[in-house]
């Protein structure tokens, strides 16, 4: 999949969302058809249509988190205005889409060459490949096991 300027990601999913995407629920027909034909205007349909699908599976991944789903294009906001830089950026969405696998391969889509987000270990880890070298960071996942017990303190 050719990768998608990460600045036109933040760019035309905030246009997107802004404009013609509800905030609860998924978008309408209607309102998609429109937004890619008035975004194609400016960007290659192909690849508006992309992050209009990732806007919608970012949408169902955190249907029951709104605060999650705000601060996903919150995060894109703020690189949009250059006031988080492009690193702090993939790192802050990582976090986010931590709990989603496909939310962060779907991101690879839209990160610069040289740029790249692994799933590993059996999806309990995430490795960040910048130009600069890898970092791996544990994705947290709740102790399930250990809610039914009690304790002994």
């Amino acid at each position: 999949m050719e990768a998608f300027d990460f600045q036109r990601l933040a760019t035309v999913v905030n246009q997107a969302r802004m404009a013609h995407y509800p905030t609860q629920g998924l978008s309408t027909y209607r309102a998609r058809e429109q937004t890619v034909a008035e975004l194609s205007a400016i960007f290659p349909t192909r690849k508006v249509e992309l992050a209009l699908a990732f806007i919608d599976l970012v949408r169902e991944a955190f249907a029951k988190n709104p605060a999650a789903y705000n601060e996903f294009f919150h995060a894109l906001k703020l690189y949009e205005s250059n006031a988080l830089d492009l690193r702090d950026t993939i790192i802050r969405l990582m976090l986010l889409c931590s709990g989603s696998p496909a939310l962060l391969r779907g991101l690879n889509a839209f990160l610069p060459a040289g740029f790249r987000l692994n799933v590993l270990m059996g999806e309990v880890a995430v490795e960040l490949v910048t130009p600069e070298g890898r970092v791996v960071y544990p994705i947290a996942r709740p102790l399930t096991q250990f809610q039914d017990r009690q304790s002994y303190s």
